[in-house]
């Protein structure tokens, strides 16, 4: 029986364990096969790219693909907003006042980066970007230019990691049942990312 031990709900990666070995399982599922990887790799992925731990047994493979696609759409319901609330936080942002925009940046870096929220961070920064204080302070463009650099630089560490962490050992599947992902929503887990949510200006 399969033993899920880090996941990270946001995109339905997870590390999971049979007979001692270890095996990376990632969207899209389109086929029936998972990805060995060496043991080291999940400690890494606890500690430096945010991974969940968990000690959950499931009776077969497919079972666990169906809790995985069940926490990643509970993690996406947690964020979605409606397209009025995004034009409203959009604008908010690009009004702040100077200390509101200083309060922003220090999310970004202080809360957002540390829990590897980097596409909510890159939003935000984006829309400050625009910010009418921000495009005639030099000093804040290039905080915000900072920032962005170094989401993007974590972001794709973090997928660099993902993809590559050793030598990847394609198996298929023993369960005998098929465990198949929708692929519009395996290609949904790459394109979306975490949508903003901010507090009030005051």
């Amino acid at each position: 029986m399969p033993k899920l031990l880090a996941l990270a709900a946001e995109d339905a990666y997870a590390f999971a364990e049979q007979n001692d070995e270890l095996f990376l399982i990632r969207p899209p599922f389109t086929s029936r096969v998972k990805k060995q990887v060496p043991r080291a790799a999940l400690e890494t992925a606890i500690v430096r790219y945010g991974f969940m731990r968990s000690d959950q047994t499931f009776d077969s493979w497919s079972g666990l693909v169906q809790y995985l696609r069940d926490e990643f759409l509970r993690a996406r319901r947690g964020t979605n907003q409606q397209p009025e609330d995004s034009d409203n936080i959009r604008r908010l942002v690009q009004r702040a006042p100077e200390e509101v925009v200083l309060q922003y940046l220090e999310r970004i870096e202080t809360e957002l980066i540390p829990r590897e929220e980097w596409s909510a961070a890159i939003e935000l920064l984006t829309h400050l970007f625009r910010n009418v204080v921000a495009k005639g302070r030099p000093d804040l463009l290039d905080n915000c230019a900072t920032l962005l650099e170094r989401c993007e630089t974590l972001r794709r560490a973090r997928e660099s990691f993902l993809t590559n962490c050793g030598d990847l050992i394609t198996q298929q599947v023993d369960d005998g049942t098929e465990s198949g992902w929708p692929v519009e929503l395996g290609r949904r887990v790459r394109a979306c990312g975490q949508l903003l949510l901010v507090g009030s200006a005051d």
